[in-house]
């Protein structure tokens, strides 16, 4: 049994990086013997380029392909062009592709270019197609319905060359662009079966009219309980956690910083001595230099002892969970982060950077109320820091029913395949 896993991300994102180990693990565990084979979104132009930070998905792999869509993502061409540059560039990658695709096809498979042929055939010989669903939403314009298309490729390539094509993991927004949720809705459709995340997408699924839906929990939750399996909880007196980024508008951003640093403040004063910027990603769009020059700055001028750890290198997901681990409480503005740090035992205030349905997913075992806005003010945020900080043992207790089902519920992505 050959089973392909498409388009298929960076290590970088440890969010990623976890969905892709518990898709992998959850396909070992229900087909021992298949061969997987990962195609990822880099394409096949920068597939080696990308190598450095794919590297773990890799090692879980049998074989794994670049895509078939010339890319710009990886390392020093990363968000290299810009506007109506990129735009072009991306229309050329798009046409080639399609050309190769129509050769292929028409039964000129050799006059294919031998390396695009190898990963076609991959994809046509399979016995299952998987590909790891998107966050789709709205992005409006010429510009959005490329990017929708970028994201949309690897379920048509999958599709022409292969009828058993299933998506998994998937969160779908409400859409405003009537050309953007046709061209969801038609692609998802093409689907054996489409895999939603979360509450949110689950009733966007229903009103974009995709036919053979199900509702299933986070990838990642299935991956990180084997890994939590194996760690051992050791707490640091003092010690809290932070995820950042740099989000929307510049008004958006700076209310951020105020609340940021003001709940990091009222933590100091309960106690914490040490606040770790864990990196959760590692990608140059997540820094928020302000962010931490401020927040030396304050913690410097209140007089308060108190070092702030900005942790520069990049962290295994087992070296994450550590981090986590020591820490009293969590301020995360990562989904993904807050899921981690909730795996070791650690509570949290979870900062939705966007309105995207994903954070329902911590919803489903995390006090609605400790989910709170990007542009969440300062006494909310301080407010709902403290309770995490204060209240965290009850908090973990209360919310361990729920959560400890879920790693059984995510392997229902794979209940189709």
């Amino acid at each position: 049994m050959k089973i392909v896993l498409m388009d298929l991300w960076t290590d970088a994102n440890k969010g990623d990086e976890a969905l892709q180990g518990g898709l992998i693990s959850m396909l070992r565990d229900k087909h021992r013997k298949a061969k997987l084979v990962g195609v990822f979104r880099f394409g096949l132009n920068e597939f080696e380029d990308a190598k450095p930070e794919i590297q773990k998905t890799l090692g879980l792999l049998d074989e794994a392909h670049g895509g078939l869509r010339k890319t710009l993502y990886a390392g020093s061409n990363a968000l290299k062009l810009k506007g109506a540059v990129h735009l072009l560039f991306s229309l050329y990658s798009f046409a080639e592709l399609l050309v190769l695709l129509a050769m292929y096809k028409l039964g000129l498979r050799a006059l294919v270019p031998a390396k695009f042929r190898i990963v076609m055939d991959d994809i046509h010989t399979a016995d299952a197609v998987v590909w790891k669903g998107k966050n789709f939403r709205s992005y409006g314009g010429l510009g959005g319905i490329n990017r929708q298309a970028t994201l949309l490729i690897a379920g048509v390539i999958s599709r022409v060359l292969n009828p058993r094509v299933f998506c998994v993991n998937a969160s779908i927004w409400n859409m405003n662009s009537g050309v953007e949720r046709w061209m969801v809705k038609s692609v998802l459709n093409f689907c054996q079966s489409v895999c939603v995340r979360d509450a949110g997408s689950l009733v966007a699924a229903k009103a974009l009219g995709i036919k053979n839906y199900f509702f299933a929990h986070d990838l990642s939750f299935y991956y990180l309980n084997i890994l939590a399996s194996k760690e051992k909880v050791k707490r640091e007196k003092g010690a809290m956690a932070l995820t950042i980024t740099k989000w929307g508008s510049a008004k958006a951003n700076e209310q951020y910083i105020k609340s940021v640093v003001a709940a990091v403040l009222a933590l100091v004063d309960k106690g914490i001595t040490d606040v770790y910027v864990v990196p959760q990603v590692i990608r140059v769009a997540e820094a928020n230099d302000v962010l931490i020059e401020r927040l030396n700055a304050d913690i410097k001028a209140s007089g308060k002892s108190c070092v702030v750890h900005n942790i520069e290198e990049e962290l295994t997901i087992p070296q994450l969970m550590q981090y986590y681990a020591r820490c009293s409480v969590l301020v995360g503005t990562r989904m993904h982060s807050c899921v981690f740090s909730r795996f070791v035992g650690t509570p949290f205030v979870g900062i939705a950077y966007d309105d995207g349905p994903k954070w329902d997913i911590l919803r489903e075992f995390w006090p609605k109320d400790l989910i709170v806005p990007y542009g969440v003010s300062e006494a909310d945020l301080v407010e709902k820091s403290l309770r995490a900080y204060t209240n965290g043992p009850a908090l973990i207790k209360a919310s361990e029913a729920a959560f400890s089902e879920l790693p059984a519920h995510s392997y229902k992505n794979v209940r189709d395949i």
